[in-house]
């Protein structure tokens, strides 16, 4: 199979990617009318900005640890400041195209000797058990969206469904002896990479799979979504919304997992939409609908581009620089022995 290695966006995509963010949230801006939305902001006070950037960081912390946790399994131990650091440096660059925040991301953890192989399956299963963890939640919903049922009870099953494929060891064995037969059949350039990509994500995750380390990995990443919920919450009590609360943590995490299946990078804009969507059909007025996932993504999307660029700016700042490599070492695709 052909190797996987990072790649940086160009600085045409970035400034495209940044472009089109701009647009967006001015088009936003004016359809909620910005003097609400200030009005709005203006009622935050220090303290109302302390607990929901400080239920966004714990989201990232108990990430952070899920990372960490993942990296000790593969026999990499990274000290922990210098991890986190690298961790919030891939943040920087989340509404990028092709993920680019986790290309930095293994590029720095590379300089320490962890395989491009390892980092990008440590991302990828982390990435893939945060889509289950927020469409479980997102069921939630369910209490009284009932008309969209059968969709996210489907969504749910396909992704157990696929949980118990990447659990199970020998899938990637099939799938590798059947890629050169799909590859004469199909002939499309990217069906065969996104199997090049899956035979991948198999080969290399079947330690952070197993019963063990999924469940704790579960459990670490419903605790950082539930506490990223909380903070919404609090909003909603703030503007004086009253909402079941199993409900309102179900419209944060429908919001987010239509922001996902968009292959928008960060869900801009369909995360905002589908949850102002969503707040409006539990009866929301329309004005204050659009500006709770303003705020909501200020204190979370954009909270955390703004610690990645920090990051990357003080590792930048110690001499810590990073470059695009090539290819990865001899073997890389084999398990660091520490």
């Amino acid at each position: 199979m052909q190797q996987i290695i990072p790649h940086l966006p160009s600085h045409r995509t970035i400034t495209l990617s940044l472009l089109f963010v701009v647009i967006f949230y001015l088009a936003y801006i004016i359809l909620t009318g910005h003097e609400a939305l200030f009005s709005a902001l203006d009622t935050l006070k220090i303290v109302d900005w302390t607990f929901i950037l400080g239920c966004s960081l714990g989201n990232y912390v108990v990430r952070f640890v899920r990372w960490q946790y993942y990296l000790a399994l593969l026999n990499y131990h990274i000290p922990i400041i210098r991890s986190f650091a690298y961790y919030l440096a891939g943040f920087s660059l989340t509404t990028t195209p092709g993920k680019a925040g986790e290309t930095i991301r293994s590029l720095y953890f590379h300089k320490h000797g962890v395989k491009f192989s390892a980092s990008l399956a440590a991302f990828f299963t982390e990435r893939f058990l945060d889509v289950v963890v927020v469409a479980c939640l997102a069921l939630l919903s369910l209490l009284h969206f009932i008309e969209y049922q059968s969709t996210i009870v489907t969504s749910i099953t396909i992704l157990l469904v696929m949980v118990a494929v990447f659990a199970y060891g020998n899938t990637h064995y099939l799938i590798e002896r059947l890629l050169p037969l799909i590859k004469i059949k199909l002939r499309l350039k990217f069906i065969n990479r996104l199997l090049e990509y899956l035979t991948f994500f198999l080969s290399h995750t079947k330690q952070l799979f197993a019963f063990k380390a999924l469940s704790l990995a579960l459990t670490l990443g419903t605790i950082a979504w539930l506490l990223q919920g909380l903070a919404f919450i609090y909003l909603l009590q703030h503007f004086n919304i009253e909402i079941n609360l199993w409900l309102a943590l179900g419209i944060y995490a429908a919001s987010l997992l239509a922001g996902a299946i968009s292959f928008i990078p960060g869900g801009v804009g369909t995360t905002e939409a589908a949850m102002a969507f969503l707040l409006i059909a539990v009866g929301v007025d329309k004005q204050t609908a659009l500006i709770i996932p303003i705020i909501t993504r200020i204190a979370s999307l954009w909270f955390a581009v703004s610690l990645g660029a920090f990051s990357t700016l003080l590792l930048s700042l110690s001499g810590i620089t990073i470059k695009m490599q090539q290819s990865d070492t001899k073997g890389s695709d084999t398990r660091h022995s520490g």
